[in-house]
C-alpha cells in the first residue's frame, strides 16, 4: 500500500525545494502549473486551463538617499518605475492623511495607515479604513509613497495590488524610524521595475466521464513574492496531488473535481474566474473542500465548517475524532474556500490556524525544513474520509 503522506512529501519538496518561488505569472508560476499537469494526467485526470491576462511584474532596484544616507527599502508588490524627489511627510492617521497637501511630498506612511497589508482595491474584504486610504492617495497622487512595517525585522511589501498605479516602497520598522524623525527633508528614489503582459492560470481537472454533480477539491498554487512558499500552500498543492493518486485507485472513486487556484496571494479575479464559468454552481457541487496551509510539523491539522448541513457537520466532527492530531476551528474568511459557502454550498477549510499564521507565512521561512510528512499523511486519511460524507 502506498504511503500517500510520503507521495504529498515528495510533491512538497518539488515545488518548495526545486522551483521554489511561484509569484503569479512568473516563470517559477508556470513551471508549477506544468508539473501539476504532468502529475494529473498521468494519474488519469483531463486538465483544463483556464488562462486570464495578467501582468508579470518584477523588480530589478531600488534605491532610496536621503540626506547622503542609503536606506534599505524594497519595493512595493506591482509598482510601477520611478525617479524623483521630493520632501518627507510622516502621516499616521486617516485625518492626517485627509489633510496633507501631497502634490509635491513623499508620504511616509506609519501607525495606523501601516499596521497590515493595504487591502488590493478588487479584494471582497477590504475595511472601509482601506478603501479610504486608496481612495485619497490615489485623488492626491503623490509622487511617490513609503510605507513603514510596523513589526521589528520584517520587511514584506505592504502594497500589493497591480491595479495601484503610484510607486511605492517599503522600510524595515527601524529605517521608518529615522524617515518620520527626516520630517520635511528631501528623498531621492529610485525604482527599476518592469511589468510585460502575463498570463495567470486555474487548472481543472477531471477524471474521464465524470459528469453532473461533484465535490471540488482546491488549493491555490501561487505564492507571495520571495517565499518557496512550502507550507503556504505547496502543502495544500501536494495533498491534493497524493489525493489524486489515492482517488485514481479507488473504487468506486467518488465523482470530485480538482481545482488548482493561481491567484490566491494576488488577484481574486484569477481565482473568481473558475466560478464565473458557472451559472447555477450550488446546484452542480455537493461540496467544496479547500486545502491551505498543511503540514507543518509544529501546527496543528484543523477543519472549519461551512454552510455544511447539520447532520454532515456531526458525522465529520466524528470522522475529526478518529485523527487525535487534528481539531475542528471557528470558520475563518479567507482564501479559496470564500468562493464556495457565500453561495450555499457546503464547505471545509482545512488548514492549520487560519488566518493566524502571518508571520510565518509569506517569508523566506516558510522552507521545507518546516514540512512533516506524518502531518501530510494524517491530513491525507482525514481528507478521504471527509469527501465520502458528502456522496
Amino acid at each position: 500500500m502506498k504511503n500517500f503522506g510520503k507521495r504529498a512529501y515528495e510533491y512538497v519538496q518539488h515545488l518548495a525545494g526545486e522551483i521554489g518561488c511561484r509569484m503569479i505569472a512568473t516563470p517559477g508560476y508556470h513551471a508549477a502549473g506544468n508539473y501539476i499537469s504532468e502529475i494529473l494526467a498521468k494519474c488519469g485526470f483531463a486538465v483544463e486551463v483556464q488562462s486570464i491576462e495578467f501582468p508579470y511584474w518584477f523588480a530589478e532596484e531600488t534605491r532610496l538617499e536621503i540626506g547622503g544616507r542609503l536606506i534599505e527599502a524594497i519595493p512595493n508588490v506591482f509598482s510601477p518605475p520611478c525617479q524623483t524627489a521630493a520632501p518627507l511627510i510622516p502621516l499616521g492617521t486617516l485625518a492626517e492623511l485627509e489633510a496633507a497637501d501631497l502634490t509635491h511630498q513623499i508620504p511616509v506612511l506609519y501607525g495606523h495607515l501601516a499596521r497590515e497589508p493595504l487591502a488590493a482595491k478588487e479584494a471582497f474584504y477590504a475595511s472601509e479604513d482601506d478603501q479610504r486610504v486608496v481612495q485619497i492617495l490615489e485623488e492626491k497622487r503623490p509622487p511617490a509613497i513609503i510605507t513603514v512595517h510596523p513589526q521589528l525585522h520584517r520587511r514584506w511589501a505592504l502594497i500589493e495590488d497591480y491595479q495601484f498605479t503610484i510607486p511605492s516602497v517599503t522600510v524595515l520598522a527601524e529605517e521608518g524610524l529615522r524617515l518620520i524623525r527626516s520630517a520635511g527633508q528631501t528623498a531621492h528614489l529610485q525604482i527599476r521595475s518592469q511589468s510585460k503582459a502575463g498570463q495567470a492560470k486555474n487548472l481543472i481537472a477531471r477524471r474521464p466521464l465524470t459528469a453532473g454533480r461533484r465535490i471540488v477539491l482546491c488549493a491555490h498554487y501561487d505564492t507571495k513574492i520571495d517565499t518557496p512558499g512550502a507550507w503556504d500552500n505547496a502543502s495544500g498543492v501536494g495533498l491534493l496531488l497524493a489525493l489524486a493518486e489515492s482517488l485514481a485507485e479507488s473504487q468506486p472513486a467518488p465523482p470530485v473535481e480538482l481545482v488548482f487556484f493561481g491567484g490566491e496571494e494576488y488577484s481574486m479575479t484569477v481565482d473568481q474566474a473558475y466560478i464565473n464559468r458557472f451559472d447555477q454552481p450550488a446546484e452542480d457541487i455537493l461540496a467544496a473542500i479547500n486545502l491551505d496551509g498543511i503540514g507543518h510539523a509544529l501546527k496543528t491539522t484543523t477543519v472549519a465548517f461551512f454552510e455544511v448541513p447539520a447532520a454532515i457537520e456531526q458525522a465529520a466532527r466524528a470522522v475529526i475524532r478518529q485523527f487525535p492530531g487534528a481539531m475542528q476551528t471557528e470558520p475563518w474568511p479567507a482564501s479559496d474556500h470564500s468562493w464556495f459557502y457565500p453561495r450555499g454550498i457546503p464547505t471545509l477549510a482545512i488548514s492549520q490556524g487560519g488566518l493566524l499564521n502571518l508571520d510565518f507565512a509569506h517569508t523566506p521561512d516558510d522552507n521545507l525544513g518546516w514540512i512533516s510528512p506524518e502531518k501530510l499523511e494524517e491530513a491525507v486519511g482525514l481528507t478521504e474520509k471527509l469527501i465520502r460524507l458528502f456522496v
